[in-house]
């Protein structure tokens, strides 16, 4: 049954499963319009997956397993609402770490379907409903007396229904006059809409709620409808709709309008005909329960059952169109006289081809509401609108194939208030548009073929124009005269010809609200005084409009401030996204006036300005230090700026350290870059006697630094401690830097280790003067030091590059707590001697680092969550970890030019000691493994984690010099010319490693290289080996496709190589050459 609690209660699972890490979780609503390709796409659209190039749904469903496999964590997928069964391969449930929980109202589909559990929700019993129906009346409804004995027959005959129990109790919330719950009892045994079992006993509740609403409130509920089911509507589209189709009633400006229309959204989501919800992008949207909108539909008509239906509501025909309709063609018969609203809408993604018939005429006078949206429709003849002169709403948003209009739009629809012709490929409006003296609302966003708009000088009514993200050159003829436009918006009208709007234009018109422009296009207001009646603004200013601002809008996004209009496109394309209430000068003289910035701003932009005598930025903008809502700040090119900022006076220490005063504490980003005589972030923060206030920085998530040449230091140790929830550090060709941190007088502090558990990425490129990272990421030039648990516990990536004067990164200790570390990419570092030494420093033996040892033996370091090493560039690099690693994720391995690196780390191969066996799983995740330029290394790894590699899909190594063999025994360099043992089971057969994945190998310039490995390879995937350049390689092992059955290499393998290398190779009699030959070919 519907509407007994399945939906909710699965809900209320998929949001504890969220709070649990472990899970990977989904929801999906599926509804009545199934299709298994619609499902596949929704599921593909949820993990970020395009299907759009796959139409045959086996490789949809090969795709959408492979993308779960790869997952980490379990994935549960939750699907609401399923109506048929399906094969659970066909969305790649099948995979190994996949579950799903679905809710239904058929037993038979979850048989079917071979569910596990089944729990079958029933109605409520006559306490459970009472105890329900009396919460969602809340605590202000009381219930005494007679009163209570009739909301408990009220409650009755909801029959234990929670749908209909929280939508009655929802309507009757605040009434306490006994004859309007008697009135109400009557009204709902009077109720009588639906034929079948379920409808009798769901659909007489929802329709006595609906009676209770007032005539506005009902055609409002009921366009709730013509949107598809299960869809999250956007509050202001939907009660723009009910502003365009005259369902509220007409007040002075679209705001007062809005209002209203806000209030009935809330009066039905308060009697529970509407749910509250958001969509992906956090916007405000409402939804109507299925059965809700079935009730609806019924009423109107709108599922074409007639008997169902009454004469005191709008007649509507509503159809949602699924993967089953590739193409509908418009039946003549449902349009019928009487009808009110039509609503035709697909999946965005389908695009469901409409095919009208040629010279028809819908006789629909009393239409006022047609909703074509996400179809394709090629042509609309010109006698379509012919008899509907009551049209008031005309939707074709993101329609395709319209690429113009017919004429009886502006010649026949006299009446029509809204046209919305958004995202359609619309190229040509008919020139007869302004013939549309009652239009309010014309929507073009997204036309972007659409270059150029007719006259609009007479549509006085207007009230709102969107024109953004067109290709339209200039503005419409006659634009000016569109007094009554309470919104116009030009947003991302790149192409828009350079235009300064003079001062007084905007004089007369009183009614605006929101202004859009170009934001680095080339619109450029000349008038201050049109900021002081907005609310919502985001355009171009000059700097010396700037401080004449008295007033800042409300809503303020992307202002950019310049002295001259920016003629250069390629600017455009650089800017970096578009934030709230944001402010971006560019090319300013900066010093001029008293200039205050708007208090509530988030995010100010500073970039290539000029300012004689300007040291930090509180000479220039008087507030700068009282911004308590600035979160972001980014400074580029400002060649003066010393510091950011510097205390006004000098206060006394114990007077800052009880004031509440923080400068900049709800900071969360900075990027400063190319500041070339920056020296440091506070002015003063160096003096012994300087106490920085209590707060500063203590919201930073994100610090970018780059091409500051004149920073010696980054931090000192007193600002280090308020980074406690710095997550992300990027410092980048900053040549002058010696230290991250340092204290007062800029030297580093001896033992000051610092707890960073929120950080989680950490990149360094180009700094040739640093030593170290930060101290407390190493100890190496000190005693041994236990840092703190938890240090650095968060980091997720380290990059480091072009630091030539470091010689170790971290001590082995550090890298025991980096149990979330994902990628370590350390590049062009030449002075690197060691990844990670021990706690003494520089270890003996050449400085190759002292093993660590524990009691049971060799130490082991356990990276979890390592998936990605890349080693480049590192000519004195001589050991990377001495202790064994563990890195059971680890997918991705690269290290190239370390010509003095011997080995690998311990984790890959213990061939300088004895015999260590590594733990199961070791590597089981590895797909690719490259090594070039590292002459000292003679082998890669023994034969036990070859054996793991079961993941592995590529091997390349190019250019090792002294490199003798890939895989040896566990026992080192083998006998017999170093071509290593070869393995043999307890029978005596030669052993076998099956690497199921491997498809690629490649080995160039090796001339020490005698043996790849000895034993036989089981490689069913394998289909290139290229060998090049390495003349001392004779034998090949076998690549079998099968450890069953004779020896016979795969079918679908290329061998590439040298002819003369190939015909000198030596050959096992049971492994002919003859059975290679075919399939290799020469470079």
């Amino acid at each position: 049954m519907g509407g007994v609690g399945k939906t909710t209660l699965a809900e209320h699972i998929h949001n504890h499963l969220l709070e649990n890490t472990q899970f990977n979780v989904y929801w999906i609503s599926v509804s009545q319009d199934f299709t298994i390709k619609r499902l596949q796409g929704d599921v593909a659209k949820r993990l970020g997956l395009d299907l759009s190039d796959v139409d045959d749904a086996k490789v949809r469903a090969r795709r959408l397993r492979d993308a779960f496999e790869k997952m980490k964590e379990m994935v549960v997928l939750m699907l609401d609402d399923v109506w048929e069964e399906f094969r659970l391969n066909s969305l790649g449930i099948d995979a190994r770490n996949c579950r799903l929980i679905l809710t239904t109202r058929s037993e038979e589909v979850c048989n079917r379907m071979q569910c596990h559990s089944k729990f079958e929700l029933k109605t409520l019993d006559t306490e459970e409903a009472s105890g329900l129906f009396e919460r969602t009346l809340g605590s202000k409804t009381v219930l005494d007396g007679d009163l209570k004995d009739i909301a408990k027959s009220v409650a009755k005959r909801c029959d234990g229904l929670p749908l209909g129990i929280v939508t009655v109790a929802g309507s009757m919330r605040g009434v306490s006059n006994i004859c309007e719950w008697r009135n109400a009892l009557e009204d709902l045994k009077a109720c009588s809409v639906g034929h079948d079992e379920m409808e009798r006993d769901v659909f007489p509740i929802l329709e006595w709620s609906f009676n209770r609403l007032n005539e506005c409130q009902r055609n409002c509920f009921l366009y709730c409808c013509l949107y598809p089911e299960d869809w999250k509507i956007k509050r202001k589209e939907l009660i723009d709709l009910f502003i365009w189709a005259e369902l509220v009633s007409k007040r002075e400006s679209w705001s007062k309008a809005f209002d209203e229309g806000q209030t009935i959204l809330k009066k039905l989501i308060r009697v529970c005909l509407l749910e509250e919800a958001k969509d992906f992008m956090g916007d405000d949207c409402v939804k109507m329960h299925d059965l809700v909108r079935d009730m609806a539909l019924r009423i109107t008509h709108g599922n074409s059952k007639p008997k169902s239906s009454r004469d005191d509501v709008p007649r509507f025909l509503v159809k949602s169109l699924g993967w089953s309709n590739s193409k509908v063609t418009l039946e003549p018969k449902k349009w019928t006289q009487d009808l009110h609203a039509v609503s035709f809408h697909s999946d965005m993604f389908q695009h469901i081809k409409i095919k009208v018939p040629p010279a028809w005429s819908p006789n629909c006078p009393k239409l006022s509401t047609l909703l074509l949206s996400d179809v394709f429709i090629k042509e609309i003849p010109d006698s379509f609108f012919q008899h509907m002169c009551g049209l008031k709403v005309l939707n074709l948003s993101r329609c395709g194939g319209i690429t113009d209009l017919p004429n009886s739009v502006s010649n026949l629809l006299k009446q029509m208030r809204d046209l919305d012709l958004s995202s359609t490929q619309i190229r040509d409006l008919p020139q007869e548009l302004e013939s549309l003296v009652n239009l309010e609302r014309l929507n073009l966003k997204d036309c972007i073929h659409l270059r150029s708009v007719p006259p609009l000088g007479k549509l006085k009514q207007l009230r709102e124009l969107d024109l953004s993200r067109t290709e339209i050159e200039d503005l419409p003829e006659g634009w000016e005269s569109l007094v009554n436009l309470e919104r116009f918006n030009l947003d991302k009208c790149l192409t828009v010809s350079r235009k300064i709007i003079p001062k007084g234009t905007f004089s007369q018109f009183h009614c605006l609200q929101l202004l859009f422009l170009p934001s680095y296009g080339g619109v450029q207001v000349n008038d201050p005084e049109v900021l002081n009646q907005l609310e919502s603004f985001e355009g171009c200013l000059s700097f010396t409009d700037f401080y004449k601002i008295t007033r800042w809008p409300k809503y303020y996004n992307n202002v950019y401030i310049n002295d001259i209009l920016t003629e250069d496109p390629s600017f455009v394309n650089e800017v970096r996204g578009f934030r709230e209430k944001q402010l971006h000068f560019h090319q300013c003289k900066l010093g001029r006036g008293s200039n205050y910035l708007p208090d509530d701003m988030k995010c100010l932009i500073i970039e290539d300005c000029e300012g004689m005598g300007i040291r930090c930025l509180s000479d220039v903008f008087k507030n700068f230090i009282n911004l308590s809502h600035l979160t972001e700040l980014e400074i580029k090119e400002l060649v003066e700026i010393e510091f950011l900022w510097q205390l006004s006076s000098a206060s006394p220490r114990d007077q800052l350290e009880v004031s509440s005063f923080s400068p900049l504490h709800g900071l969360e980003e900075l990027h400063l870059s190319r500041l070339p005589n920056l020296v440091g972030l506070f002015y003063g923060e160096s003096e012994p006697s300087y106490l920085l206030p209590a707060g500063t920085f203590s919201s930073l998530r994100e610090l970018w630094i780059y091409g500051c040449h004149s920073m010696k230091q980054l931090f000192t140790m007193q600002l280090l401690q308020n980074l406690q929830n710095l997550e992300e550090l990027r410092v980048e060709d900053c040549e002058g830097l010696e230290e991250i941190a340092a204290d007062g007088r800029g030297a580093p502090p001896a033992t000051a280790a610092m707890i960073y558990e929120s950080i989680e990425d950490i990149a360094i490129f180009g700094c040739p003067n640093l030593k170290r990272l930060p101290s407390f990421l190493s100890t190496i030039d000190g005693p041994p030091y236990l840092l703190p648990a938890g240090t650095f516990s968060s980091l997720r990536e380290l990059w480091i590059s072009g630091c030539h004067n470091m010689k170790q990164l971290f001590t082995v200790q550090l890298l025991q707590s980096l149990q979330n570390l994902r990628d370590l990419h350390v590049e062009d570092c030449e002075g690197l001697e060691e990844i990670a030494a021990d706690g003494n420093g520089v270890g003996q033996r050449g400085g190759e680092g002292i093993q660590l040892t524990s009691s049971e033996g060799t130490a082991t370091v356990v990276l979890p969550n390592l998936r990605k090493l890349h080693l480049r560039g590192l000519p004195q690099l001589k050991n990377i970890c001495k202790a064994a690693m563990i890195c059971d994720s680890i997918e991705d391995i690269e290290i190239f030019n370390c010509p003095n690196l011997k080995r690998l780390p311990s984790f890959l191969s213990t061939i300088d000691g004895p015999p260590y066996l590594l733990p199961a799983g070791t590597f089981s995740s590895l797909r690719k493994l490259w090594i070039s330029g590292c002459h000292n290394m003679k082998q890669l790894f023994t034969v036990q984690p070859l054996q793991n590699l079961q993941n592995l899909e590529i091997l390349e190594v190019n250019d090792c010099e002294g490199l003798e063999e890939i895989a040896v025994d566990g026992n080192g360099v083998g006998q017999g010319g170093g071509e290593g043992i070869q393995l043999t089971s307890s029978e005596g057969a030669t052993a076998n490693v099956i690497l199921p994945k491997l498809w690629w190998l490649r080995l160039t310039r090796l001339p020490q290289l005698k043996n790849i490995f000895k034993a036989a390879m089981i490689c069913e995937s394998i289909w290139s080996i290229s060998i090049a350049d390495c003349p001392n390689l004779k034998r090949l092992p076998w690549f079998l496709s099968t450890i069953d059955g004779p020896p016979s290499p795969p079918s679908t393998l290329e061998i590439r190589g040298e002819k003369e290398w190939w015909e000198s190779l030596e050959w096992d009699n049971s492994y002919p050459k003859d059975a290679l030959d075919p399939l290799f070919s020469a470079w």
